[in-house]
């Protein structure tokens, strides 16, 4: 009795752990969004967002995105704590709306050089 006691407060620990980690986050959504935006210099009314969520990679709680300008899908992973962009990747569209394989993700097109 007193382990599985012990293994849920384990349990309980960890969620609550787990949760704090998320609410601490000194960017809400919109704020990370906006500047994902700034970083690939598209205008907000110019993207098409196919993917906006919070989580947890490279030790940090990040804001992932994934949106559409002009022809181009960006991937950018904005840190939740600090604002910094910690992945920014591109992939281009040719005429026929399929991905050109010459130009997949080449993260030298996205500013600052990630």
């Amino acid at each position: 009795m007193k382990k599985t006691i012990a293994i849920l407060l384990a349990v309980v620990l960890v969620v609550a752990l787990g949760a704090s980690a998320f609410a601490a986050n000194n960017y809400s959504l919109d704020q990370a969004k906006s500047i994902a935006l700034n970083y690939v210099g598209v205008h907000p009314s110019e993207a098409t967002f196919t993917k906006a969520h919070i989580d947890y990679e490279y030790g940090y709680t990040v804001y992932e995105f994934e949106f559409y300008a002009f022809g181009t899908e960006y991937e950018v992973d904005v840190d939740a704590n600090t604002g910094n962009v910690l992945k920014c990747s591109t992939d281009y569209f040719d005429d026929y709306g399929c991905y050109d394989y010459y130009d997949d993700d080449y993260s030298v097109y996205c500013p600052g050089g990630v």
